[in-house]
């Protein structure tokens, strides 16, 4: 039976390829709708992605570095590939965010009302209230509100920490549809921010809630504001990222227990801690219960779509079967004898 060779990556990925299109399409809307500035290196969610695909990729030459220093044979070709790989895998992520925060004024300028009357509608007919006025009346507390705004912090790193374990495992297959899932939520999502614009309940009925202000033990400011400063855009609400990215997270980590270490523990740490991240987008008045809905629905759609998108980049190489070599005594198992027979098999 042939042995089948592991996955070889390719240079140019369709992710490449989507983003560049996006890309061009955003400097296209730019040039129509000229917004007043460019959003670069000096954005803090820019300067912070380049600086950790770029932190990654010397982290991989660097490993190889003891090899370099005692001059062992090929190591600095083996260690500027391992860069290479890493600069080419994360590359998109940072891309992502130059996207996002350029995608700032054109949400204004593309679409000048939101849509938070229709989906403060959806919520009145579902559930007969405001669900965020009902968490405020019988839930809110100080520890709560400590609690939640943790928790709305980690939702990136839920999917990120899964991302980590299969590069650092070179599993090639379960990084490269993770990283197409997250690419294809954070796209899908930015394109919804342009079409479909929302504040949220934080704005939108900041003079209907009796504390317009949660606050917390810790977080004795507005505990609803402590992220605004990592927020690009101000019209993010639909659909509800948080919920979309830690639903991806625990999606795959209960579909690859069996294979992550630590097996099912991943799913047992992830399911409260995933659950914790919706709970707060809610409680924290961030978004409404629609946004919470087209998350979930924007998490099928997607792992249901990246494995296909993932597989169009990976092309696995065949490797040809080696003939068996003519069985030898022991006395004439030499090296020399097993490299003629050897050699002799591939004529």
């Amino acid at each position: 039976m042939s042995e089948s060779a592991p996955p070889r990556m390719q240079w140019f990925l369709p992710e490449h390829a989507f983003l560049a299109t996006l890309g061009l399409a955003l400097l296209g809307l730019r040039v129509v709708y000229q917004p007043e500035q460019w959003h670069g290196t000096h954005d803090f969610t820019i300067r912070t992605s380049f600086g950790l695909m770029l932190a990654l990729t010397a982290f991989a030459f660097l490993a190889r570095l003891p090899g370099i220093v005692t001059g062992t044979r090929g190591i600095t070709t083996a260690a500027l590939k391992e860069g290479g790989l890493a600069f080419h895998h994360w590359l998109p992520f940072a891309l992502c965010s130059v996207v996002y925060e350029n995608l700032h004024d054109l949400t204004y300028l593309i679409r000048k009302e939101t849509y938070d009357s229709s989906l403060m509608a959806f919520d009145q007919w579902l559930f007969g209230t405001q669900p965020t006025l009902w968490v405020e009346k019988h839930l809110t507390s100080p520890l709560l509100t400590d609690v939640m705004v943790l928790a709305y912090g980690i939702y990136f790193f839920l999917p990120a920490a899964l991302l980590l374990v299969a590069y650092r495992r070179a599993d090639h297959e379960r990084f490269r549809t993770l990283s197409v899932s997250l690419l294809l939520v954070f796209v899908l999502g930015f394109l919804s921010y342009i079409l479909v614009p929302a504040i949220g309940p934080r704005f939108w009925l900041r003079d209907v809630y009796v504390a317009p202000v949660l606050q917390g033990h810790f977080f004795k400011g507005n505990a609803t504001e402590v992220f605004n400063r990592f927020e690009a855009v101000h019209r993010d609400c639909f659909p509800s990222l948080h919920t979309a990215l830690s639903g991806v997270a625990l999606y795959y980590a209960w579909q690859w227990r069996s294979n992550l270490p630590g097996g099912r523990l991943w799913v047992a740490i992830y399911l409260p801690l995933v659950l914790s991240v919706w709970a707060s987008t809610i409680y924290l008045r961030q978004h409404w219960v629609a946004d919470v809905f087209a998350g979930w629905l924007l998490v099928a759609l997607v792992v249901v779509v990246a494995p296909t998108a993932a597989r169009l980049g990976t092309r696995k190489a065949t490797r040809r079967p080696v003939p068996a070599l003519a069985p030898v005594g022991r006395n004439d198992l030499t090296p020399e004898h097993a490299i003629d027979s050897f050699l002799a098999s591939k004529d």
